[in-house]
Formats: C-alpha cells, sequence, structure tokens
C-alpha cells in the first residue's frame, strides 16, 4: 500500500468515526467553532466517496460487499443532504434530530463494515 493509499484510508476512518459519534462532533465544534460541524462531514464524506467511485488506486483497498456498503450509505447522505440541505442545523442544535442521528448510525455501521480495511492504516 501506497502512502497516499495510507493517508486516504486513515482519513476516511476519521471522517467516518467523526460522522458516527456525537461526542466527537461536540469536540469538533468546541475546537473548530467557526465550522459548521454537519455541512464539514458531509464534505469530507463526499469526497471520499466520489473518490471510490472515480480513483481507480482508492477503489482497490475495498472489497466489492464494502463498495456496495460505500455506496448506500453515500445514497442516505445525498438523500439526507436533500431533504435537509443548506438549512441543517449546526451543532449542537443538530445531535437532537432524529434524521442526523440515524445518520450517525449509519455511519457507525459503516466503519464497522469496514473495520478490516481501515486497520491496515489504525493497526486494530
Amino acid at each position: 500500500m501506497t502512502i497516499l493509499q495510507r493517508n486516504s484510508l486513515a482519513q476516511l476512518g476519521h471522517t467516518l468515526q467523526d460522522f458516527s459519534t456525537l461526542d466527537r462532533q461536540r469536540q469538533y465544534k468546541s475546537a473548530v467553532p467557526f465550522v459548521h460541524v454537519p455541512i464539514e462531514l458531509i464534505a469530507q464524506w463526499d469526497n471520499h466517496a466520489r473518490m471510490v467511485r472515480e480513483v481507480a488506486w482508492f477503489a482497490i483497498l475495498f472489497s466489492a460487499d464494502e463498495l456496495e456498503a460505500i455506496a448506500s450509505f453515500d445514497a442516505l447522505v445525498n438523500d439526507a443532504w436533500l431533504k435537509m440541505g443548506p438549512q441543517l442545523p449546526d451543532v449542537p442544535e443538530i445531535l437532537e434530530d432524529a434524521r442526523w442521528i440515524q445518520l450517525s448510525r449509519d455511519a457507525g455501521a459503516l466503519a464497522r463494515r469496514l473495520a478490516s480495511s481501515l486497520s491496515t492504516v489504525t493497526g486494530n
């Protein structure tokens, strides 16, 4: 695995950790108060999903089942964006939204599904 692949995979793992953990979202907001955390997480995810679709050296890091799980989560994120869009509340208000809570759970499920691939860079 190249350094670029390792770094890209590690960043995907960090994004999923932030996306899937409401406490990490609070910490993120506290550390960088001027950032709209939900929109930032969606933007980060969008970049990872685009890379999986368009960049062969990134997509080959995942099994067919993992690619399917990534595509499914991407569809959920896109659907959430269409429904909530730019009016998406920021942290802490968003943390009370049932749709956001479910999307965070879905991110956690994807992180667990990708655990084997992600462990190649985290050592877990």
